[in-house]
């Protein structure tokens, strides 16, 4: 601010463009805050939908477990011995094959992305796909991103208050040059994922056309 007002350009210049920061500053931390708040009511929404979900599976199991042993109680008492294990064991089997079936249904994968071959390579039945997927749709993924984006909007608005010819802070330009490498490989990383996961362009719900 003192270098600003030192300057050969008028003193009034100077102040508006300081305060056109400022405010542009205030004005890209208020939107990351309130992108931040939204990310987590529909966060929160969505739990809560899956947690209303899997109350009413659960209540479908009771039932039908309610219902099969009323079944077996039924069979009891009007068949022999060697029919109720017969019948045990179909019951047994069912339950095995419908426990596989409830454990494929848990790890769902690609939900909602209808491209099946990523840069034409990547198919949704590669391990490295299902891998890159469960990454990029973790909650953590989203909050380390998220949090980078707020340190670099931070970096920038301090980097634009120092001189450009002073000496002084010469080292703490050139780290400044390091953060922004690092900004750049990290979310260059992101887009890679993210598109490896979701597609790039040509599919609905790919990296550039998801809402």
């Amino acid at each position: 601010m003192i270098v600003c007002f030192r300057s050969s350009v008028s003193g009034i210049l100077s102040i508006f463009y300081l305060i056109s920061w400022l405010f542009l500053g205030n004005y890209i931390l208020l939107n990351l805050v309130l992108a931040a708040l939204m990310l987590g009511f529909e966060e929160e929404g969505l739990q809560k939908s899956k947690n209303e979900e899997d109350l009413e599976l659960e209540d479908e199991q009771e039932n039908q477990i309610s219902q099969n042993a009323l079944y077996e109680q039924t069979m009891h008492s009007s068949t022999i011995k060697v029919e109720e294990d017969y019948e045990l064991d179909d019951l047994d089997e069912g339950l095995e094959t419908k426990t596989k079936e409830d454990r494929k249904k848990e790890e769902v994968y690609f939900d909602h992305i209808e491209c099946q071959e990523s840069y034409f390579i990547f198919d949704q039945d590669m391990l490295f796909r299902k891998v890159v997927y469960k990454i990029v749709t973790a909650k953590i993924f989203d909050n380390i991103i998220l949090f980078l984006i707020v340190l670099s909007s931070i970096k920038l608005i301090l980097e634009t208050y120092l001189p450009d010819n002073d000496t002084e802070y010469q080292n703490v330009r050139k780290i400044s040059e390091y953060f922004d490498l690092a900004f750049t490989l990290i979310f260059t990383m992101e887009f890679a994922l993210k598109s490896i996961s979701s597609g790039f362009v040509m599919d609905k719900h790919s990296y550039l056309r998801d809402n």
